[in-house]
């Protein structure tokens, strides 16, 4: 019997596979669970694939990696559901895929759509915003990305790291503004990409950054919210295709209630999803739940309907004191 559970949400050429390991995993099982990707993940090629766990199972996770073409992001964290993996997120496309290199070392993967170039590119580390985006401009241009995820080593270096992304962005913006005119296909009624910010997570660096970036060939895509800093939601479509990439995602709530927090969270997102005529509950291809909390967990599962979705939940330190949980999403 698995001490895990698969999810594989399979929309071609889109193929999600969240693995999530219950209280009985033991790290053995870590072996298992990659031969079981690798055998059902064909034909699709991985492009984009994030572990969720404890440092001490990190050794593991990159011994099982030697061999394998795609890169991956760890992050660290204590898993809600046991005391080792909280779970595994992959991305992977039907077609031709091929990996990113920064001296000789993989750092992604780009995937060909339709004639054009999704990019998937891992676990960037640094010191400060400029030295990522220098680092990302360096494999793809810095104004073609769609949607970032921060993991901040330290809570103190946030507020600095906010403003000094808004001193290197903004301008980066502007620039890409430029390019588009008020009748192109491209609809922009934000600032930025989504973004999901977490302090924790980095193990060796004050910044780690995913990201996924685009050509802009045939790609359409709307950056929807109101944020001047970040849009909300961005949509990529390409031949009838689709893909709802939802920013870090997070409410304020004053009694001190996860379980309202993630129902005001869930009809946020709900509100943004109609646009696209989707749901939560029935479009879901993988979220990851950020708790300050774990013990939250069981409050979660007792409280609302979730299990059969591939929800991930890991504690970690958020970006506000006053956030019991932010959430992670992507939609098919």
């Amino acid at each position: 019997m698995n001490n895990y559970k698969i999810f594989k949400i399979e929309k071609t050429p889109y193929l999600f596979f969240t693995v999530i390991p219950n209280s009985f995993f033991k790290k053995a099982e870590i072996k298992k669970i990659y031969r079981e990707i690798n055998k059902s993940i064909s034909p699709f090629n991985i492009v984009s694939e994030r572990v969720f766990g404890v440092k001490k199972i990190y050794d593991n996770i990159l011994k099982v990696h030697e061999g394998m073409s795609n890169s991956f992001t760890f992050v660290e964290g204590e898993p809600c559901n046991n005391d080792l993996l909280a779970g595994i997120q992959i991305c992977a496309f039907n077609g031709e895929v091929e990996s990113v290199k920064v001296k000789k070392s993989i750092v992604g993967q780009t995937w060909n759509w339709g004639g054009d170039k999704l990019y998937c590119i891992q676990n960037i580390k640094g010191e400060s915003f400029k030295e990522l985006y220098g680092k990302i401009d360096n494999i793809v241009p810095f104004k073609n990305v769609i949607k970032t995820k921060f993991h901040i080593k330290d809570m103190k270096n946030y507020k600095v790291l906010v403003n000094e992304r808004l001193k290197y962005f903004l301008p980066m913006f502007s620039k890409f503004l430029a390019r588009f005119k008020p009748n192109d296909k491209l609809f922009v009624k934000d600032r930025s990409a989504p973004v999901a910010v977490v302090v924790g997570g980095s193990t060796d660096n004050n910044l780690t950054l995913d990201v996924w970036a685009v050509d802009f060939k045939n790609i359409q895509y709307s950056f929807i919210g109101k944020n001047f800093l970040y849009s909300q939601m961005n949509v990529l479509r390409n031949a009838g295709l689709g893909i709802v990439l939802m920013a870090g995602t997070a409410t304020i709530d004053s009694s001190d209630n996860t379980v309202f927090q993630v129902n005001a969270i869930i009809m946020k997102i709900n509100k943004f999803l109609s646009a696209e005529d989707m749901t939560f509950q029935d479009n879901l291809a993988e979220a990851v739940f950020y708790l300050k909390k774990k013990e939250d967990f069981k409050l979660i599962q007792k409280n609302m309907n979730l299990s059969s979705l591939p929800v991930i939940y890991i504690e970690e330190k958020l970006c506000s004191e006053d956030l019991l949980i932010e959430i992670d999403s992507t939609f098919v």
